[in-house]
């Protein structure tokens, strides 16, 4: 719209216009009294994200009531629509879509909130400990954010503290299509009953196929009493794949220098092995258990993930196979019958700062700092050898004063045997994210990683060579028909936020470049083919609803490896992404290949 000078507009209420005049951008808001263009207003640009660049630590501000007494615990619900854990909209001011949403909406049973909390009255004030709780509370599933304020009671040495917890809109349903032919539809609820609990059903079709339509379920508690721990129990059969799993996890956190976890799964599919023609149906049987446990360096210190710590942890993992795989002593070693024994020894550190519009839309984030370095030793004992492996890591991260945060990791692991070391593994890179810049009415981020990947004295078969993928390299390819034994990958992508929202869901464009070369012989990947893949698309989410982000990308490609294939339109959901921390867990291999 081009306004001439002199011109005399009438607009309704808070709609902000921006006047372009010699070069000058003049904002003005008029106010008017149409009730219509009031409510269409209200619904195009409801739940504007805040845009205001924050890298705050909440530890800073809870630091000033360290050693005072819990007198009280008052737990706050915030409602889900029109309103955050720090502001809520008077109630004439909501629509009826947000009224509705608040009136049929289930809180979280507040007996379900103060075991996660897990403080008690009368315990005295650990600054970390609060900013900790509301880094795992706000990571459940089914809330939205969490704000812990300590009120000071007069002429004491107690406070009382104000939990205010907002959840999110449980309940949710995602449709993926992967062709006309084929895709899923799931229905979920991350809350059932308001106990925390999630439980999902999902049916995959494909017209293709006999039968056509296959089914999963899966339930998952995340707390069991005031024990952050994680239960998981569910089941797949569709098609040729058939899955039963049992999972149980529990992670370090502060006062808690154990973690453990236990992993018992079923699993049957057709698999496609390298020189046969057919498929062949494997049946794996997979059981995994391990135990941690964490000391403080220094011993005058209680057990505190915010100040280094030494973490001991030891594993079993054993994996069965029936079926025809196609096995031998270098062949196919992914299928092996084997049982591992493994233990690790690392020393880690990691707090948090607080910012938003990093991978969210707009809802507060929890950004992990520190360090971590890891020694993991044992022994495999296979189907074909028994030998040892032994495996090398270490990351640091955090955010960097005027440039963003920064994250980078190396790792080395194998197996010894005669000498040498077989289906040996380097892996080393970073990623990066950019500060808040603004342009125009726009926030944008500059996102960059790089991985490099070598794999040396690799066996034969499945897993055994490094390829391209959407989790390898560049997205939007498919198969595995680029094989080699290096690979450097590069992504660069620019994400603008968008500053309006449809009945609040919130849209980010990206534009995006992703190199890789791979190489098979010599000791630098550039001496292989470099392959490419360019797109620009849109991400929508919601953070008030339980509902994927969903995604739409249209990708170019200019070199296509021979015999794979590409996607160049895609429309898929994800699920809500957080950055990996650096707090240990159960002592693991290097991986050759990232999994989905």
């Amino acid at each position: 719209m081009v306004i001439s000078k002199d011109t005399i507009l009438y607009l309704p209420d808070s709609v902000e216009l921006v006047i372009l005049r010699k070069n000058k951008k003049v904002k003005r808001i008029i106010k008017n009294n149409n009730a219509i263009i009031q409510h269409l207003n209200a619904w195009v640009f409801a739940g504007k994200p805040d845009t205001s660049q924050i890298n705050t630590g909440r530890q800073e501000y809870l630091d000033l009531f360290s050693g005072k007494i819990v007198r009280k615990i008052t737990i706050q619900n915030i409602n889900v629509f029109g309103a955050t854990v720090s502001y809520s909209k008077p109630n004439e001011e909501l629509t009826l879509i947000e009224k509705t949403g608040n009136r049929i909406h289930r809180n979280t049973r507040e007996k379900t909130l103060r075991n996660s909390l897990n403080i008690q009255e009368g315990q005295v004030i650990a600054p970390y400990e609060l900013s900790e709780k509301e880094v795992i509370i706000r990571n459940l599933p089914y809330i939205s954010d969490v704000m812990i304020t300590p009120k000071e009671v007069p002429n004491t040495d107690s406070v009382d503290l104000n939990v205010a917890i907002q959840d999110i809109w449980s309940i949710g349903f995602h449709w993926e299509p992967y062709s006309a032919a084929k895709g899923f539809v799931e229905v979920y609820d991350e809350n059932a009953f308001g106990y925390g609990h999630e439980a999902v059903v999902r049916t995959r079709y494909n017209n293709q196929r006999s039968p056509s339509v296959g089914y999963e379920a899966y339930y998952t508690i995340n707390n069991i009493g005031k024990e952050i721990v994680r239960i998981k129990a569910g089941f797949a059969n569709y098609f040729d794949l058939k899955n039963l799993i049992l999972d149980v996890q529990k992670d370090y956190y502060y006062k808690s220098n154990y973690a453990y976890g236990l992993t018992l799964q079923k699993y049957q599919d057709m698999i496609q092995f390298p020189l046969h023609q057919t498929k062949s149906s494997v049946e794996e049987f997979h059981n995994d258990i391990w135990v941690g446990h964490a000391f403080p360096i220094f011993l005058s210190h209680q057990f505190d993930v915010n100040k280094p710590q030494l973490y001991v942890a030891a594993r079993i993992t054993n994996n069965r196979f029936c079926g025809d795989r196609y096995v031998s002593i270098i062949d196919n070693p992914l299928y092996h019958d084997q049982t591992a024994y493994l233990s690790s020894v690392a020393i880690a550190k990691q707090w948090y700062t607080q910012t938003k519009l990093l991978l969210g839309y707009g809802r507060t984030e929890d950004i992990p700092s520190g360090y971590k370095l890891e020694l993991v030793g044992g022994l495999e004992k296979g189907e074909f050898r028994n030998r040892p492996y032994f495996a090398m890591k270490t990351s640091q991260g955090g955010i960097v004063d005027g440039i963003g945060y920064l994250r980078g990791y190396a790792e080395l692991g194998g197996y010894v045997k005669n000498d040498s070391i077989q289906q040996g593994t380097i892996r080393t890179g970073f990623f990066y994210y950019s500060n808040l810049f603004k342009l125009g009415v726009y926030r944008f981020r500059q996102f960059a990683s790089l991985d490099y990947t070598h794999g040396f004295n690799r066996f034969r078969g499945l897993q055994e060579s490094l390829y391209l993928d959407e989790y390898n390299g560049i997205r939007g390819y498919e198969g595995d028909s680029t094989k080699a034994q290096r690979r450097l990958s590069f992504h660069l992508e620019t994400i603008a936020y968008s500053p309006y929202a449809l009945w609040n869901f919130k849209m980010a464009f990206f534009a995006y470049s992703d190199l890789a070369w791979m190489s098979g012989h010599g000791n630098s990947p550039f001496k292989g083919p470099m392959y490419s893949g360019f797109g620009i698309g849109v991400r929508i989410r919601n953070d008030n609803l339980a509902f994927k982000t969903f995604s739409i990308r249209l990708g170019f490609y200019p070199r296509v490896p021979y015999g794979g294939t590409i996607d160049q339109f895609e429309m898929s959901g994800s699920d809500r992404l957080r950055l990996s921390g650096f707090k240990p867990t159960k002592p693991d291999f290097v991986q050759y290949q990232n999994q989905p």
